[in-house]
């Protein structure tokens, strides 16, 4: 008896495990393909951008500020004889709109041009150049970037 059900068992379980209702066949499902890019989703790209352009801006104003109110302050970050905006009051940021998309000109140089609304309603277009590099410290990778702004001379109609 103990042979039967033992055998029993064993042709259970072997039917059990070639039963073909349970298997799946990835034919019939719909599968989403998504290709894999090395590159970010452009919405992101530009929120990096926004967002290290209006740090770097409103750096320049605290430091331009700064300067104006200690004259003892120098910098050699930004030259005193570049003056960026038109608007010599302004004091921060509200806001920054991109133009146009960001131009690549070459592996490491984004150029992008953005209109850059003030907390007092003033605006101002400016050009931004942004230079990216890796740097290698102690085996640890590190992407670093630097900005550089040139102002954007418009026509007199258009101010």
């Amino acid at each position: 008896m103990k042979k039967f059900i033992y055998t029993l068992l064993v042709f259970i379980t072997i039917s059990c495990a070639k039963d073909t209702s349970k298997s799946m066949d990835t034919n019939d499902l719909p599968i989403d393909v998504m290709e894999e890019t090395n590159e970010a989703p452009l919405n992101l790209i530009e929120n990096s951008y926004n967002k290290l352009i209006t740090e770097k801006l409103q750096d320049y104003l605290d430091h331009r500020s700064l300067a104006a109110t200690h004259p003892d302050f120098t910098t050699t970050q930004i030259s005193d004889s570049l003056e960026l905006f038109r608007d010599k009051n302004v004091k921060k940021i509200q806001e920054i709109q991109f133009i146009e998309q960001p131009e690549i000109l070459s592996d490491s140089i984004t150029k992008l041009t953005t209109i850059v609304r003030f907390m007092n309603t003033s605006l101002d277009t400016i050009i931004s150049h942004i230079k990216t590099s890796n740097v290698i410290i102690d085996t640890t990778k590190f992407k670093t970037s630097k900005v550089t702004f040139e102002r954007l001379e418009l026509p007199k109609r258009q101010r």
